[in-house]
């Protein structure tokens, strides 16, 4: 493989994994992010 191509198929990965980020984000917004609100309820029981 050549430093061209590594480099055109680092770009494509990053690429997938951005996009990959930004679904999950999109989902997880959808959804009211309910882990983070499962986070917050547990620190209020912790103080």
């Amino acid at each position: 493989m050549s430093v061209s191509e590594r480099t055109s198929y680092i770009a494509r990965i990053r690429d997938v994994a951005r996009q990959t980020a930004e679904a999950y984000v999109a989902d997880r917004e959808r959804l009211g992010f309910p882990l983070l609100a499962r986070a917050r309820a547990g620190a209020k029981e912790r103080t």
